[in-house]
């Protein structure tokens, strides 16, 4: 039982450590070379290993002294060379036709295999030269669409860095329009509050107009009255000044009128006789000086009073 489970274990860590893989390329052309890689790590641990294509052995590989050999007795004729590196084996196989193979690696123990690996090839048939036109056609008209779509892929990435460019600037005006938006809102806070003010100040300013136009009003009502007045007073005016006119051109004919009558009684005034007004005149003394006081001319007249031609205006009408 112990055995058992010993040989159990050594076949687990077996297992762990190697790592068998196979590697090449696929699918490939019918006639062509080609070569697989087989890497035999943990081969230390086996007795052999063995490669495989589609099930016909192509070699035997063993380990001595940690170093892989080839048995040439096991060598397919198939195989066209191949190359030892460390614990890897490249081998160059030919001959394959049109079809899927199965390569495989397997390690013995034995007739045991304590470790495998495998893949499948796609082998092709080489293409006519009428169908190598046709693809190479394909091949540049796809190319050329390729260029086409580089061409519109470049444009567009133009546009679209154009379109950055212009997000950019969009939102360098969107960061100022905010600016100028929170500016302009505290000046409209600053309005309304100034048209409270105005608001309140209209209100009282309300109240005083009203008074000022009851003012108003009442001086306009005491100014229609006193231009009435006014009328009145300038006819009364009017009246009295002619009054005045009227009793100085009475004076002046009352004058005239005693004038006419004093000489109606001495003469005419149209006549050589010394007239009423003749009497009165500015004389010379002896010595050729003008005497101060007015003399008559008439001797032995006296300045003296006569009552006997005295009239009074009553008389002065009636003539």
């Amino acid at each position: 039982m112990k055995v058992i489970l010993v040989a159990f274990v050594l076949f687990l860590l077996a297992g762990s450590v190697s790592a068998l893989s196979i590697s090449a390329t696929t699918p490939i052309t019918q006639g062509t070379q080609w070569a697989f890689t087989v890497d035999f790590s943990g081969i230390s641990s086996a007795d052999e290993a063995k490669v495989f294509v589609d099930g016909s052995e192509v070699m035997t590989v063993f380990d001595h002294s940690n170093k892989l050999f080839v048995d040439e007795a096991t060598v397919s004729s198939k195989v066209v060379s191949y190359s030892i590196d460390g614990e890897k084996i490249v081998i160059s196989y030919t001959g394959l036709k049109q079809g899927s193979y199965d390569i495989s690696a397997k390690l013995y123990t034995g007739s045991s295999v304590t470790d495998e690996d495998s893949f499948s090839l796609e082998v092709l048939t080489p293409l006519s030269q009428s169908e190598r036109d046709v693809l190479q056609g394909n091949i540049n008209s796809m190319q050329i669409t390729v260029d086409s779509l580089e061409a519109q892929s470049s444009s567009l990435q133009s546009e679209v860095t154009s379109l950055q460019n212009i997000n950019t600037l969009k939102d360098t005006e969107i960061s100022n329009l905010k600016i100028q938006n929170s500016s302009l809102s505290q000046t409209i806070d600053i309005l309304e509050a100034e048209m409270d003010v105005l608001k309140k100040n209209g209100q009282e300013s309300g109240v005083v107009l009203s008074q000022v136009k009851s003012d108003l009003n009442d001086l306009v009502t005491e100014n229609e009255e006193a231009k009435k007045s006014n009328v009145f007073t300038g006819m009364l005016a009017l009246g009295s000044n002619n009054s005045l006119i009227l009793l100085g051109v009475l004076a002046i004919i009352v004058v005239v009128a005693v004038a006419l009558f004093l000489n109606s009684k001495d003469g005419s005034i149209y006549s050589k006789k010394p007239s009423f007004f003749s009497k009165f005149s500015r004389t010379k003394s002896a010595n050729g000086e003008k005497k101060s006081k007015w003399l008559f001319r008439e001797k032995g007249f006296s300045p003296e009073k006569d009552d006997s031609k005295k009239y009074s205006l009553g008389d002065l009408v009636k003539k």
